[in-house]
C-alpha cells in the first residue's frame, strides 16, 4: 500500500507516530481516532479536506486547507458525503465561491435546504439546479426550480428521461416541453452507457445538441475563483 502524496504522509506522521511506515499496511489494528486521520493521506487533498469538515475531523482542517487547490471542488466534494449548512459557511469563509455549482450539486442530492442555502449567497442558474432535480427524481424540487423562474423544460425532459423518471417527462410535458427528439435521444444515451451491446453497434453519434448541455453542467460545477 502507498502512500498517495508525500506531504500529506508526513501530516499523518505528526497525528500517528514517526513509526507510521511501519503500520501502513495493517491499519486496522490502529484506533479508530488515528485511522481516520490516515485514511485522509490516500485522498486527494479536496476530497479530504470534504471529509475532514463533513466527519468532523476538527484537527486536520486547517492543516488540510493550506494543501487545496481548488476549494470550490472540495465543497462540491462535501455537498456529495452529506454536509450541512454550517459546513458550507465555513467553505464560504475559506473562499468558495461557486455557488451555482453548489445550488446544481444539492439538488442532484435532495439537498433542499441547501438549495436554498445556494439562492441566498446567489446562485441563479434555476434550469441548472431543475435539470440536476428531474435527472434523479426530484419532484419537489422541480417544482421550486420553476416557482423561482426556470423556464428550460426541454431540457428537464430530457434528464428526466435519462432514468426513466416517467412522472417528470409527463410533466414537463404538460409545461410546455416539445422536443420529443432529445427526450428520446436522451434516453437511448443512457442506455448505451449502461449496455456495451449499444456501443459495439451505435453507428452514429448521438447529435451534440443533445449531449452538450450534460456535459457543459458537469464541467461548469466544478469551476469557479478561488
Amino acid at each position: 500500500m502507498c502512500m498517495k502524496n508525500f506531504t500529506l504522509q508526513s501530516i499523518c506522521v505528526n497525528y500517528v507516530s514517526e513509526n507510521v511506515e511501519r503500520y501502513k499496511d495493517e491499519l486496522h489494528l490502529l484506533p479508530e481516532n488515528v485511522r481516520d486521520r490516515i485514511d485522509l493521506c490516500f485522498l486527494t487533498p479536496e476530497k479530504a479536506l470534504a471529509q475532514a469538515v463533513v466527519y468532523g475531523i476538527d484537527d486536520m482542517m486547517l492543516v488540510l486547507l493550506s494543501k487545496v487547490e481548488n476549494i470550490n471542488s472540495s465543497m462540491i466534494e462535501a455537498i456529495k458525503l452529506g454536509t450541512t449548512r454550517s459546513q458550507m459557511e465555513l467553505y464560504r469563509e475559506w473562499g468558495a465561491t461557486n455557488y451555482d455549482g453548489g445550488m446544481w450539486e444539492a439538488a442532484r442530492y435532495g439537498h433542499e435546504d441547501l438549495v436554498h442555502l445556494f439562492k441566498e449567497w446567489g446562485a441563479t442558474d434555476y434550469d441548472g439546479g431543475m435539470w440536476e432535480a428531474a435527472r434523479y427524481g426530484h419532484e419537489d424540487l422541480v417544482h421550486l426550480f420553476k416557482e423561482w423562474g426556470a423556464t428550460n423544460y426541454d431540457s428537464g425532459m430530457w434528464a428526466a428521461a435519462r432514468d426513466g423518471h416517467e412522472d417528470l417527462v409527463r410533466l414537463f410535458k404538460k409545461w410546455g416541453a416539445t422536443d420529443y427528439d432529445g427526450g428520446l435521444h436522451s434516453t437511448a444515451m443512457d442506455l448505451i452507457r449502461s449496455t456495451r451491446l449499444f456501443l459495439d453497434i451505435q453507428k452514429e453519434p448521438v447529435p451534440t445538441q443533445y449531449m452538450a448541455p450534460f456535459k457543459e453542467k458537469e464541467d461548469d460545477k466544478y469551476k469557479g475563483s478561488q
